[in-house]
């Protein structure tokens, strides 16, 4: 993170905000050809999206959410389960096995699909 508003997510606009410039980082680096970083602020964009979501339900704080494990306690009361499986989904792939673990392979429309994905959680906020 290249500075310290990136991180912000006190409350839904801020979160999505967030995701918003994650995102527009992740398809700066995949079009560089940089998948496992990409894959990490797609990843990064998914949280923040979710924390988002959490945030405009009123479920949690934002001091609950700094951690991904915070995010992982509350998402279920936020989302429907499709978006909770595409959570999930996104934390193993993108964060794990691409940006911890070097395996790459498959990732690039995922990482493309981050602002459909942004998009889905932002609408649920505002269910």
């Amino acid at each position: 993170m290249d500075d310290l508003e990136e991180l912000e997510f006190k409350d839904e606009e801020s979160a999505f905000r967030t995701a918003k410039k994650l995102q527009k980082e992740a398809m700066k680096m995949l079009r560089e050809g940089d998948i496992r970083n990409a894959a990490e602020k797609a990843w990064g964009t998914t949280l923040n999206a979710v924390r988002g979501a959490i945030l405009a339900k009123r479920i949690a704080e934002p001091g609950d959410l700094e951690v991904s494990t915070g995010v992982s306690k509350n998402i279920r009361e936020a989302v429907p389960e499709n978006l909770v499986d595409e959570y999930f989904k996104r934390m193993g792939e993108l964060h794990g096995a691409c940006f911890y673990n070097g395996v790459c392979t498959g990732v690039e429309r995922d990482i493309r699909r981050t602002g459909d994905i942004v998009r889905k959680f932002k609408e649920e906020a505002r269910k």
